[in-house]
């Protein structure tokens, strides 16, 4: 991890699934989440609650940060893995 995003709050993307909805949408390991949707985001549960309170099948705008700039991603929102 870059020392600079240690005052940067998100969410760390470690390792992706190959044909994830994630991967699909061009998230890559260690890129930092730090909006959904315009809402800043800190930890996981919120993410989780933010994307989960979309329907299946839309789209979510996903803002990481990338080798220290921001890059906007859309993501699709599908029913999760159990």
């Amino acid at each position: 991890r870059n020392a600079n995003l240690a005052t940067v709050p998100g969410i760390f993307v470690g390792n992706l699934y190959r044909n994830s909805a994630a991967h699909r949408a061009g998230f890559l390991p260690n890129d930092l989440i730090v909006s959904v949707d315009g809402t800043e985001v800190s930890d996981t549960a919120q993410f989780y609650r933010l994307v989960a309170a979309r329907p299946i099948g839309s789209t979510v705008k996903v803002e990481v940060v990338r080798r220290g700039k921001r890059v906007p991603l859309q993501a699709p929102v599908e029913q999760m893995a159990r």
